[in-house]
């Protein structure tokens, strides 16, 4: 009987080594492709930016309303080309004083050109799904001759057009590294209870970073 134990035993140990290297081998398969999915093809940006109110050339009004913003572009076709159309995703952070602040996931379209191994230009058309906490109090007619407080939090989308340019500076280890200058005007709604829309523009400069294997 004791033998018997035994061999359940090391049987047992033998099934669950056996189940840990199959689970190791399947995360460290899964984590390659993750891998090669974001970086094939792939283009990684860095930049801050300076947000103004109106209609260009309304880049600044008055001071200074910084942000931030980090993105992913891939390119649709699995080929290189010299000119490709390409998705991204951005996630990014403004501050516009007096006003409002927005933490935003930004999906778009765009389509790179490139003028040269290290120039290029790239418009793009993008929608800003936005997380936007207002400054100023609002408040709506209830109907019942009074007024109630309105949110200051509150949900908004920003379609809008980009236009990119950058130009690669330096090879670091297993990167490419540019400098990127954008440019993005789009239309925030709905705004607010007395203004539907809010129209902004963002200038942006920062840093594109791109695996030396693509």
């Amino acid at each position: 009987m004791k033998r018997f134990y035994i061999v359940v035993y090391f049987s047992m140990l033998c099934t669950i080594g056996f189940a840990k290297q199959r689970n190791s081998m399947f995360v460290q398969r899964n984590h390659d492709k993750c891998k090669q999915f974001l970086l094939r093809r792939a283009v990684f940006n860095t930049t801050v930016m300076n947000t103004g109110i109106g209609m260009p050339p309304h880049f600044v009004n008055g001071r200074i309303h910084p942000g931030f913003e980090l993105g992913l572009q891939k390119q649709l076709s699995k080929k290189s080309l010299k000119s490709s159309l390409d998705y991204s995703v951005s996630l990014g952070y403004f501050s516009i004083a007096s006003l409002q602040r927005a933490m935003y996931l930004k999906p778009g379209l765009g389509y790179t050109i490139l003028l040269s191994k290290k120039l290029f230009f790239r418009p793009s058309l993008n929608l800003s799904l936005m997380n936007v906490y207002q400054s100023n109090d609002e408040f709506e007619f209830n109907g019942n001759g009074n007024y109630d407080k309105v949110s200051s939090a509150r949900f908004q989308v920003a379609p809008s057009l980009g236009l990119a340019a950058g130009i690669g500076l330096v090879q670091l280890s297993k990167w490419n590294i540019g400098l990127l200058l954008k440019y993005e005007f789009g239309v925030q709604l709905p705004f607010s209870q007395l203004s539907s829309i809010l129209p902004i523009n963002q200038i942006h400069i920062g840093f594109n970073f791109k695996p030396v294997s693509n």
